[in-house]
């Protein structure tokens, strides 16, 4: 069997932020893959997709609705790509709410 010595074809199925992450080095060097991300939904970034919290006097603010912490520590190898993409970390205080059933 002849070995190629063109880049290598890769995919990546689904775009969150595993997918990404994932994409992120192989894409740094072309010339050694020829890599296609597939994402079914027209957004990408899965569960850190952000939402409009209602507040007071028809305003909202974003926030984050299902990824609970970026702690640098745990996702080092992912702080490259958010400092490539220029995007800056908020220190916030932790909080956790669950609802269960239909009791409140």
């Amino acid at each position: 069997m002849e070995r190629s010595t063109g880049p290598r074809r890769a995919a990546i199925v689904e775009a969150g932020t595993a997918g990404l992450g994932a994409a992120w080095a192989p894409s740094r060097t072309p010339n050694r893959f020829d890599l296609r991300v597939f994402q079914a939904q027209e957004l990408v970034g899965g569960n850190a997709v952000a939402a409009a919290m209602p507040q007071q006097q028809y305003s909202s603010v974003p926030f984050d609705i299902s990824v609970t912490a970026c702690i640098p520590s745990v996702y080092r190898r992912s702080m490259p790509l958010l400092d490539r993409c220029g995007t800056d970390l908020v220190d916030t205080r932790f909080n956790y709410s669950v609802r269960h059933g239909t009791d409140v």
